[in-house]
């Protein structure tokens, strides 16, 4: 019974709460991983744990996996002969897992929001996030591999 007299309506503020990049809709601070409207699983920061506008996406099953990733390093990424997806270069984040994990395609719904990947460890940050951890410590911020600072093949957003 006191549950029900203490319980209160969903009543956070609009701004504070995690926004699906996937539906658009906002989610409440308990719903965990995923998005209650659209059961996408939300792509965190692993730097500061943020939310990142990636939206995972497939490639047709017929479509070998090299070739997907040839055509991503092209202008345009096209998904398969059915949707015709055209992409941009730098909205697009290929993350390659060792087996028995699949490699995963990740786009970016907000290309003004730079992402950029460790080659080691294959975790997603923002880019200053990323960049800043580099620059400080000398290694990815998760991993604690040696990035090179000269070498920029971290960042996704160049051309």
């Amino acid at each position: 019974m006191t549950v029900n007299i203490r319980a209160k309506p969903f009543s956070d503020a609009d701004d504070l709460l995690p926004v699906c990049h996937r539906c658009g809709f906002n989610n409440p601070l308990t719903c965990g991983m995923n998005c209650i409207h659209c059961k996408t699983a939300f792509v965190y920061s692993f730097a500061t744990f943020e939310i990142l506008p990636l939206v995972e996406f497939t490639v047709d099953p017929n479509l070998p996996i090299d070739e997907a990733v040839k055509l991503k390093k092209t202008t345009e990424v096209c998904l398969n002969a059915d949707d015709l997806s055209r992409l941009e270069k730098g909205q697009v984040v290929v993350l390659h897992l060792p087996p028995p994990l699949k490699t995963r395609f990740l786009f970016n719904q907000m290309p003004s929001i730079s992402v950029s990947k460790c080659p080691s460890c294959n975790k997603v940050f923002h880019s200053d996030d990323f960049e800043m951890a580099v620059l400080q410590e000398g290694h990815c911020p998760f991993c604690r591999s040696v990035q090179e600072r000269s070498d920029n093949a971290y960042l996704i957003d160049e051309p």
